[in-house]
């Protein structure tokens, strides 16, 4: 039986991901990849441990951004744990491959890589032949030996560490008992004020310096998944190209951060949001089915569906108003209020804004959302 493969990325090595994937599918091989393997609807962190310990082959795309991402480090740790685990012989087989130039984590540092950067299309064989057991037909000329799998060099002292330190200050430095009181009161008064990237800086140097000093630990973690969440849910809404990598990861993020703390902020909503965002997809494929079949009941709640998320999503705007006279003929754009006769008209889901800064009554301008 073909090995199963689970590929380990950062979103913004998403096009490389999807290639090799498709590569390894066209040569007959299935596994975990998030952008296929994750469906709406799927509980995300579920679907990514069961892929881990069905998987035979490991294989962590590593970038300098993987290497910043603290979901590819944990996914990474969590690998080599199993790997390691008495009665598993060593599986998943772990093969680092280099997507870009970049520092190794210490945890993969032992292990040969395969380096696909500049030179893909060898790279592929290697990985095949030498890495999933793959026999490739025989070419008509001779064919090119693959280029070894080689042993990563040590970095050169210059270059930064793979992995961001707990603290900005030396690793040695240990703080004194008032300082460390002092930062843990200033850490939680910034989270209070919502100053979060401060507060999980001065927590980051406790933890550098004192790791069991009361919850810091805790804090960090929960900090660090809120923000990371933040920046990817940031970068997918400038992503143009309406890819579900970015909010994969942000719910992935969210979901073991509701796990620790279920009320954390705002983080519920948050989730709600991704979840809506990576639905997308499927959500607009449904809107072409119903198009097809004039099934203009069906289609004006997907268009509601998709409007309330990103109303620009693909060809939506063109579709809506090609669909609108249909839609308006079958008497969904309104209906009868029983209590007084009115015609009411509907207004599709989505956010709005509310409030006024002119008055001191009122609250703030705030986004709203209404189903």
């Amino acid at each position: 039986m073909p090995p199963k493969f689970f590929i380990t990325h950062s979103w913004k090595d998403i096009e490389f991901a999807t290639r090799l994937t498709n590569d390894l599918n066209r040569h007959g091989l299935a596994g975990f990849f998030d952008a296929y393997s994750i469906k709406p609807g799927d509980e995300i962190a579920v679907r990514i441990a069961k892929g881990l310990e069905e998987c035979d082959v490991y294989a962590p795309l590593l970038s300098p951004d993987a290497v910043a991402s603290s979901w590819c480090v944990r996914e990474i740790g969590i690998a080599i744990d199993l790997s390691m685990e008495r009665g598993r012989n060593g599986r998943p087989r772990v093969i680092p491959i280099i997507v870009k130039p970049c520092v190794l984590p210490t945890i993969l540092r032992g292990l040969l890589y395969i380096n696909f950067d500049g030179r893909y299309a060898d790279a592929l064989n290697d990985f095949l032949v030498r890495g999933l057991d793959v026999a490739l037909p025989a070419a008509s000329d001779p064919p090119v030996p693959p280029a070894p799998i080689v042993l990563p060099p040590d970095p050169p002292p210059a270059l930064e560490p793979p992995l961001r330190e707990l603290s900005a200050d030396p690793p040695s430095k240990i703080l004194s008992r008032d300082q460390v009181i002092h930062l843990y009161s200033e850490a939680r008064a910034l989270q209070a004020a919502e100053n979060l990237s401060a507060a999980r800086d001065a927590l980051e140097k406790i933890v550098a310096s004192t790791p069991g000093y009361r919850d810091a630990s805790a804090r960090l973690q929960k900090l660090r998944l809120y923000l990371d969440a933040d920046d990817a849910m940031r970068d997918g809404m400038s992503d143009h190209e309406d890819k579900s990598g970015a909010w994969i990861e942000a719910a992935t993020n969210l979901q073991e951060l509701l796990r620790l703390d279920a009320n954390f902020m705002d983080a519920p909503a948050k989730l709600a949001t991704c979840q809506r965002w990576i639905a997308l997809g499927e959500t607009y494929e449904r809107l072409l089915d119903a198009l097809e079949t004039d099934d203009w009941a069906t289609a004006w709640n997907l268009f509601q569906q998709i409007n309330a998320v990103k109303p620009t999503y693909k060809h939506t705007p063109t579709l809506l108003e090609r669909a609108m006279p249909d839609i308006r003929r079958a008497g969904l754009m309104s209906k009868v209020n029983p209590r007084d006769g009115k015609e009411m008209i509907l207004i599709p889901a989505g956010e709005f804004v509310m409030g006024s800064n002119d008055y001191d009554d009122e609250k703030p301008v705030h986004q709203v959302y209404l189903d």
